[in-house]
């Protein structure tokens, strides 16, 4: 079975207090993604299979989490104690839609929040905030969809996941 050719992508990792008083740092790493989650598309065209889609967002993940934990002392933006974890919230915007500009370029953006512990008030709080984050942004870029959905952190699957009740993560 022949590899899918691959596109150059941007991930870019925004970590920190999503906030007004909250120190921020930005990642930016190239790297590489099948190119039929690359491919524009109209409204009347399927988008691009969102399991797959999943799955490259998981890869990235996993690649670079150490790296953005351990580049600086974080603290929980919730509590303020060291931060052992961190939340990442990635919208992929891989696929042009039918009015993006011709200087679009593929990336995912991920929305990263340091946090004491995994599970809990403070990656409850968390999860609010980067999600408030993106939706601020969206005010910014009405053009752009991100669709801020489950994804299995294991296997980077959309479809069929649940939260787990206790840990909070997807299962």
């Amino acid at each position: 079975m022949s590899q899918e050719r691959t596109v150059p992508i941007h991930y870019w990792v925004i970590c920190g207090k999503h906030a007004p008083d909250g120190f921020m740092r930005d990642f930016k790493y190239p790297e590489q993604a099948p190119a039929s989650l690359c491919k524009p598309h109209s409204v009347i065209e399927p988008t691009p299979d969102a399991d797959a889609t999943g799955v490259l967002i998981a890869s990235l993940i996993d690649r670079h989490h150490s790296e953005v934990l351990q580049s600086y002392p974080w603290r929980c933006v919730t509590c303020d104690k060291p931060a052992t974890e961190i939340l990442h919230s990635a919208v992929p915007l891989l696929s042009p839609g039918p009015s993006a500009s011709a200087d679009f370029e593929p990336m995912v953006v991920d929305n990263a929040a340091p946090i004491c512990i995994s599970g809990g008030a403070c990656d409850r709080n968390a999860e609010k905030m980067v999600h408030q984050f993106a939706k601020d942004a969206l005010i910014h870029k009405p053009w752009q969809r991100w669709e801020v959905s489950k994804t299995c952190d294991k296997c980077g699957k959309k479809s069929g996941v649940k939260l787990c009740g206790g840990c909070r993560l997807i299962a």
